[in-house]
C-alpha cells in the first residue's frame, strides 16, 4: 500500500481504481487530499499520462499539481483558502524519455509522480 508522497503516511492509502473513457484511474487518500494517476492503453502497455496532487496543510493553505506526462508540462499551485488567493504558482516542462508502465509502477515511488 503507498505511503504518500515522501515515504510519509499521511492518509488510508488506496481509494479506487476507475475505468472512464478507455483511461485507467487509480486514486490514493492523503489525510487532507488525494493524489491520482491516469493510464492509458498504447503501445501495447497501460502507460502513466496524467498525474494530479491535491493537499491541504490544515493551516489555511491547499497544494494543486498537475503533470501531463504526454506534453510534458507540470503544474504547480499554492493557494490559501481563508481568503481564496493565489499565493504560488509555477509551471515547468519535464520531458521523460518514456512514460511509465503500468506493470512496473508503485504509487508515491518516483518524485514527479
Amino acid at each position: 500500500m503507498p505511503n504518500g508522497k515522501n515515504g510519509y503516511r499521511t492518509g488510508n492509502g488506496f481509494w479506487e481504481i476507475e475505468i472512464e473513457n478507455h483511461n485507467f484511474w487509480m486514486r490514493n487518500e492523503l489525510l487532507r487530499g488525494h493524489y491520482e494517476h491516469k493510464f492509458q492503453y498504447q503501445n501495447d502497455n497501460f502507460e502513466l499520462t496524467e498525474y494530479n496532487y491535491v493537499e491541504s496543510d490544515g493551516h489555511g493553505r491547499i497544494y494543486f499539481e498537475n503533470f501531463d506526462l504526454l506534453t510534458g508540462i507540470r503544474k504547480t499551485k499554492t493557494e490559501s483558502y481563508p481568503d481564496d488567493k493565489i499565493l504560488e504558482q509555477d509551471q515547468e516542462i519535464i520531458k521523460l524519455e518514456s512514460l511509465p508502465n503500468l506493470a512496473d509502477f508503485y504509487p508515491g515511488e518516483q518524485q514527479l509522480y
